[in-house]
């Protein structure tokens, strides 16, 4: 079994999202839904997710 602390976890997660996020503009996602999915990835892993929708 593998095991991360939290913050490890946290700053892995983080440094893949400019990539998660280009991709999805790619995929001519909308920012909803490319919010949406970033939330669900920290709340997949219990994490909080504080930043506010976009407009």
């Amino acid at each position: 079994m593998t095991e991360f602390s939290p913050r490890d976890l946290v700053r892995f997660i983080s440094d893949d999202f400019l990539a998660k996020n280009e991709l999805c503009e790619r995929a001519e996602m909308t920012e909803c839904e490319i919010y949406d999915r970033s939330k669900a990835v920290f709340e997949y892993f219990g994490f909080p997710f504080n930043a506010p929708p976009p407009p």
